[in-house]
């Protein structure tokens, strides 16, 4: 079967790089990039700012030390590795006791974050800029969207002037409805 607008040339996706590289599945084999390193290069730098600049006012305005972009890495880095434990309690996670022989303890104090910094940033983490008070005549549906447009555009700007999509489309399960057919 043809494609309806005629044939299409493969083509795998790549990743702009800062300096002009161009990234793809095959460019790494040696494994020079990092996880962080990929991370660092789909998340948008000013975001990444904006993110600092913002969360540092909340906490400062929570009479909380500011933060820094690093910590702000730190904090992403262990929202991931929170999904990979199961817990009743987050503060659970700081524990070094073992829930079983079987099974490690999280130790997240070793990540040097402490329970209490995390819960900080927590908090007061801000994605983008939006008023103390829904300004008159704004709906509570724009106002809502205010607290992650920036972040929405920013990552949306980056994406388009540093993803090159391949020719392969993939229709992820999790975001398509599932009617138990099949």
């Amino acid at each position: 079967m043809l494609p309806m607008n005629g044939p299409i040339m493969e083509r795998d996706f790549a990743i702009k790089t800062p300096i002009g590289d161009t990234i793809t599945r095959s460019s790494d084999k040696n494994g020079i990039r990092s996880r962080l390193d990929y991370f660092l290069l789909m998340f948008p730098p000013s975001e990444l700012t904006l993110i600092t600049t913002l969360t540092s006012e909340e906490l400062i305005k929570d009479k909380k030390k500011p933060t820094a972009k690093g910590e702000i890495l730190k904090f992403f880095g262990m929202l991931i590795l929170i999904t990979r434990f199961k817990f009743s309690r987050r503060s659970s996670l700081w524990s070094n006791v073992a829930p079983s022989k079987y099974i490690p303890a999280p130790a997240l104090g070793k990540t040097g974050m402490s329970r209490q910094r995390f819960d900080h940033i927590m908090k007061n983490i801000r994605f983008s800029k939006q008023p103390e008070k829904r300004p008159e005549g704004m709906s509570s549906e724009t106002y809502r969207w205010k607290s992650v447009h920036d972040h929405v555009k920013n990552f949306n700007d980056h994406r388009e002037a540093t993803f090159i999509p391949s020719s392969h489309i993939c229709a992820y399960e999790s975001i398509s409805r599932w009617y138990g057919l099949g």
